[in-house]
């Protein structure tokens, strides 16, 4: 071969080499977390490969200013990525691995209670199959699109449509903020792929829309801003509050919207009466939609929740020290309740494309200043949520507010703002993407590109709960109901399920919840503190014996459950399903309930997942053992002696 052929060979190994090497890593790192699992290794080749095609059709023209966020090709490999989600998550919605934390064992059975009940009933209405009877106020709005999603599809349907429609709207938000707004020179394949694998992530359904609809939020302000003729804005604005919640997204999204209207006001020197005409909207829908909610705060002072006695239950810091590493381990790996996976894929994107950005700077290359200002910039935004976030779980700070006189802002979540974090992260991912591409490398950088964002798309894909542990005690969904088993438990009993009141060991309060019976216990932040202090009566011999849970129970309450010692908050954690028959012979030999408690709540039976030896002690008498084939519970019936 002659020598003026080698110089020639060297770009075409790169170009072919540097991905397929690339691709190799990618591969075994997805091996090493998941071992060699088809459907993952499946799924970034066939997104990889289908995006490198598209990409190397991409040019300067299709950057150009058109009407779709992306060309046509990226727009379909987004919407069949959005698709082949739902598909092999949800091909069958009760045969579905749904997450239990916040979900089965929280909002989707009182979701499911409250379609059954009028929405407009009186500001004095009570739910009488929830603890006992709570205030219709301290639950779930019934004005939200979740709620209204389960007075017209069963449970598990209900919940698979609004995932659907949460990844929907979280794609088209996404796209529309970082063409429109945050990163309008950007490539197609950088905003596709960040926007893509935002919709992806493992939003938590309890929030509804609060975290993966503010994209498009803040897309809607900005374009009410800065083009005044448009009017698609305000449905987004109008109807937001009604497919958000209040208590986990409300002031946090008005805090940062507020913060955007006021550098528009400093920046064009003159009053955003459109920005305040929005802002005011907003405010105008969350009162609509959290109506009963607002009146319990404002007009109820008899009331008081149990929140008041929040104390300082988690702790990451004691001193400055702790804190400086509390909010590197935020920035690190972010916050579990509104998760952005950014670590390590992400977050080494990140730190690559700012040592790209900054030697660009050093060659004085056209845009690298401003690629680096820009990094600069969310990376701030970014360190100041952590700060904020870590302060809030710093201990000096918890005593402070607890020994302060400050009434209901005691119950107020600064970490609330970490719930705009994954968009930031994923805006920070966009920008990388596009300094790859735009780094002078060519080909070899975009199918860099190509590949990490098939990587981080399929570490999405499969970064759930319910896919990592579906082999171990994770249940689907038909399996976690069981309601043929709970079916056969109140034909046994005999008498209608409004006379008589249930309690639950060993398995979430809310399975009973699902099945349609009244219950004593429950999941939820805001009931009355008087009830609390009545349910602990019950459970307090056993709180006593195990710090772990009555630290849960007296600092934080919103799990008002039948507990034992003997069933450690280790194995009783937020992922752990119950004890199941898998358990067996799992047995608690001293429960110890207070009979006279039982009594007080009303409480005529208890349904637990596991033997109990003695059960007379507690004023419990054993009934008979529920099963069957096709159930994972066993669950054994006591009566309350009388």
């Amino acid at each position: 071969m002659s020598d003026s052929a080698r110089p020639r060979l060297r770009p075409a190994f790169a170009a072919i080499g540097v991905p397929v090497l690339a691709a190799a890593a990618g591969a075994a790192w997805l091996a090493a977390r998941w071992g060699w699992d088809p459907v993952a290794l499946g799924v970034f080749a066939v997104s990889g490969g289908s995006l490198l095609l598209i990409s190397r059709r991409e040019d300067a023209a299709s950057r150009a200013p058109r009407r779709l966020p992306v060309a046509p090709p990226y727009l379909m490999w987004c919407a069949a990525s959005v698709l082949g989600f739902l598909l092999v998550h949800y091909h069958s919605p009760e045969a579905s691995y749904l997450p239990i934390f916040d979900t089965l064992d929280g909002t989707l059975p009182i979701y499911a209670l409250l379609s059954t009940l009028p929405v407009f009933d009186g500001l004095d209405a009570t739910v009488s199959q929830l603890l006992g009877g709570v205030p219709k106020n301290s639950v779930y709005s019934q004005l939200n699109l979740y709620a209204a999603l389960f007075r017209v599809l069963p449970p598990a349907s209900a919940y698979v449509a609004h995932d659907a429609i949460l990844r929907v709207v979280g794609l088209v938000g996404m796209l529309l903020l970082l063409r429109r707004h945050l990163t309008p020179r950007a490539s197609d394949l950088a905003v596709a792929g960040a926007a893509t694998t935002f919709a992806l992530l493992p939003h938590l359904a309890a929030a509804c829309l609060s975290v993966a609809g503010l994209p498009l939020l803040l897309c809607a302000l900005l374009e009410i801003l800065e083009r005044p003729a448009a009017r698609w804005p305000w449905p987004v604005v109008a109807l937001f509050p009604f497919a958000s919640m209040l208590p986990l997204i409300g002031w946090g999204a008005l805090g940062v919207l507020g913060g955007a209207v006021a550098i528009h006001a400093i920046r064009e020197r003159q009053i955003p009466w459109r920005g305040a005409l929005a802002l005011a909207l907003l405010v105008f829908g969350q009162t609509l939609a959290e109506y009963r909610l607002l009146y319990q705060l404002f007009f109820e002072p008899g009331y008081v929740s149990q929140r008041v006695e929040y104390g300082p239950l988690l702790s990451f810091s004691s001193d400055a020290a702790g804190l400086a590493r509390s909010v590197l381990r935020h920035v690190r790996a972010g916050f579990p309740h509104a998760a952005s996976l950014h670590e390590p894929l992400v977050w080494g994107a990140a730190a690559a494309a700012v040592a790209l950005a900054a030697a660009n700077a050093l060659r004085r290359r056209a845009g690298a200043k401003q690629q680096l200002a820009r990094l600069g910039v969310c990376g701030a935004a970014l360190a100041a949520f952590a700060i904020v976030f870590s302060v809030s779980f710093h201990r000096p700070f918890q005593e402070w507010l607890l020994a302060a006189d400050v009434g209901a802002l005691r119950t107020l979540h600064l970490s609330r703002l970490a719930w705009w974090e994954p968009a930031l992260w994923y805006t920070v991912f966009a920008l990388a993407l596009d300094g790859f591409t735009h780094s002078g490398a060519g080909r070899v950088a975009r199918a860099v590109a190509c590949v990490l964002i098939a990587l981080q798309l399929t570490f999405v894909f499969f970064t759930n709960d319910f896919y990592e542990r579906r082999d171990s005690i994770v249940l689907r969904y038909r399996e976690f109901a069981s309601p043929e088993l709970f079916r056969e438990i109140q034909d046994y009993i005999g008498r209608p399920l409004s006379e008589y009141r249930v309690a639950s060991l060993g398995m979430p309060a809310s399975l009973a919840t699902l099945n349609g019976f009244s219950t004593a216990d429950g999941y939820l932040g805001n009931y009355p503190l008087a009830y609390k202090h009545r349910f602990r009566r019950l459970i307090a011999a056993e709180l006593a014996q195990d710090d772990n849970l009555r630290r849960r129970f007296d600092l934080w309450g919103a799990r008002c459950h039948v507990v034992s010692h003997e069933l450690p908050f280790s194995e009783l954690g937020p992922n752990f399903a119950g004890y199941t028959k898998r358990h067996r012979p799992r047995r608690i030999t001293k429960l110890a309930l207070d009979p006279a408690a039982l009594a007080d709540l009303g409480i005529d039976y208890l349904l637990s997942a596991v033997e109990i030896l003695s059960p007379e002690r507690s004023g419990l008498e054993p009934v008979r053992v529920f099963a069957r084939d096709d159930s994972p519970w066993e669950i054994h019936l006591y009566a309350r002696r009388r």
